[in-house]
């Protein structure tokens, strides 16, 4: 795969995840994803009051440059379902930086149902797959 195909791949899984809802109740979720940050070293993982979620406390990164920390929002989808999204903070001198983190998101797809998280990835690589198809006509035409 070439990088423009990594590239469509990547923005295609990441739509697809986006758009993910489980179908379990928040209540159900939050502890998974809770153990998926625990296994990565997060600690002081306090739940949300208001709305359903949970935050890390801040760590450093493997080289000590920045400072991280997620917060899992859940959000109640109506009957058993939830979505969940997984937001990294990082602080690093002067700068921060907020955004949804999809990867973290497809790890826990992953941990919940791997057949899903596969399937998710398939239909990635063929939307990609047939994005570059369409390209290529245009160029022949």
């Amino acid at each position: 795969m070439n990088a423009q195909e990594q590239a469509a791949y990547e923005t295609a899984l990441e739509r697809r995840i986006q758009g993910y809802v489980y179908e379990m109740n928040c209540r159900a979720l939050l502890p998974m994803a809770e153990q998926l940050l625990w296994d990565k070293g997060y600690r002081q993982l306090e739940k949300g009051q208001e709305q359903p979620g949970l935050h890390t406390e801040w760590r450093d990164d493997d080289e000590g440059q920045r400072r991280i920390r997620y917060v899992v929002y859940a959000h109640d989808a109506g009957g058993q379902r939830c979505a969940l999204q997984f937001v990294r903070h990082e602080k690093g001198g002067v700068q921060a930086l907020e955004r949804r983190d999809v990867f973290q998101e497809l790890e826990l797809i992953e941990f919940v149902d791997e057949e899903e998280a596969r399937r998710l990835r398939d239909r990635a690589l063929q939307e990609a797959e047939d994005r570059d198809d369409t390209k290529q006509e245009r160029r022949s035409e």
